[in-house]
């Protein structure tokens, strides 16, 4: 067994129904601290140390030597401060669009948190917002303006991304007018494109982190999102566990309200069956 082996224990076994096995056990209780701090150095590469450190306290049988103890104690700590803070930002950006009246979804990060074992597992690093309605994309980009934002990005063909502050704690936010970049291959953007114009904001799915009402796409668009974000993810720089993780809890949580066939269409469509096939297969591993 190797330790890139048992991250993927500990992932399946937070994130499924499946406990660590007597072999994976055995392995742990015998690591090196060489292979300790090579556990530790993946699951902080891949975003995973919070989903991982929750196996292991359901685990007492496993001794984590002091170092490492140290490592996922500090961050289990802070990710969950983060995870407070940037919540509460949330509140004030989405407090102002409702009252606004301005149809909007939160991508990916906090939109997902919700759906693991426990939501502050999944950090995220920036709020992703979605404003479907040209107008309304105007009337946000002065809401951050008049908040003293800096305007870090503008030149980006789907988003402008915004440093906002709010009573001392700041937070990045990706302003979207697009829910995702362009491909560069006509015919799977045009159809995206008509895809996603079919929401509008009058219709979502709504989520509660941290007794917060949230608004995020509904179950049948949100899968193609996310098939989408990791496609593109892989086209450029690649992707890790934590958007695997994403996928796995997805499904187990919503996957029952998504339009299968309605779905399963569009993939054809787009073209995209062996992506597909092949994200969920290993996500079944």
């Amino acid at each position: 067994m190797t330790v890139q082996n048992c991250l993927l224990a500990l992932i399946r076994a937070q994130l499924s129904t499946n406990s660590l096995t007597e072999t994976e056990k055995e392995f742990l209780r015998n690591a090196s601290e060489a292979e300790w701090a090579e556990l530790l150095n993946l699951c902080i590469k891949q975003n995973v140390l919070s989903v991982a450190y929750e196996t292991l306290k359901q685990n007492s049988d496993i001794s984590i030597p002091p170092f490492a103890m140290n490592v996922f104690k500090q961050k289990a700590i802070r990710t969950p401060m983060l995870y407070y803070q940037k919540i509460m930002v949330l509140r004030q950006i989405l407090k102002y669009l409702h009252e606004e009246n301005i149809g909007y979804y939160i991508l990916k990060g906090v939109g997902l948190s919700t759906m693991y074992p426990k939501e502050e597992m999944r950090s995220f690093g920036d709020i992703d917002l979605y404003i479907p309605r040209p107008e309304d994309v105007d009337k946000a980009h002065r809401f951050f303006l008049d908040r003293n934002s800096i305007v870090e990005s503008t030149f980006s063909q789907n988003h402008a991304v915004y440093g906002y502050q709010s009573n001392g704690i700041s937070c990045e936010v990706e302003l979207h007018w697009k829910m995702t970049a362009e491909f560069n291959y006509e015919d799977l953007d045009v159809r995206l494109e008509e895809i996603y114009r079919e929401v509008d904001g009058s219709q979502y799915m709504t989520v509660h982190p941290m007794q917060t009402e949230v608004r995020i796409l509904p179950p049948t668009y949100n899968a193609l999102h996310l098939l989408a974000h990791m496609l593109q993810h892989l086209m450029r720089s690649g992707f890790g566990l934590k958007l695997f993780c994403d996928w796995t809890v997805f499904w187990q949580k919503h996957g029952h309200e998504v339009d299968i066939e309605r779905f399963l269409g569009w993939i054809q469509e787009l073209r995209l069956e062996n992506f597909l096939y092949a994200v969920t297969a290993i996500c079944n591993q």
